[in-house]
């Protein structure tokens, strides 16, 4: 199974500049990584009709949201500090 990143939307450079999200495919997960521990912000995870499938809330420094348990499929992930968001498309195969 292969997993893809196909869209970012960044809504505000502040957010986007403070943790980097990136994928590991032969591990079929995706890694979110704060700069700083920070218990503001937090992921949810939709799938393709728009229902969360898995959130996540006071986030540390490193994150793993693990791909494995899911169909493949379309999913989107929004990253939030309650001030700013970025929201990721990314393609499960």
């Amino acid at each position: 199974m292969n997993i893809q990143s196909i869209h970012q939307d960044n809504s505000e450079e502040t957010l986007y500049d403070t943790f980097s999200v990136y994928l590991n495919q032969p591990l079929n997960a995706i890694y979110i990584d704060l700069d700083t521990e920070d218990t503001n912000v937090s992921y949810i995870v939709y799938d393709k009709k728009g229902q969360i499938i898995k959130e996540k809330y006071n986030l540390s420094k490193r994150n793993k949201l693990s791909l494995n348990p899911f169909p493949s499929g379309l999913y989107t992930i929004v990253i939030n500090d309650r001030r700013n968001k970025v929201i990721k498309k990314v393609l499960k195969f």
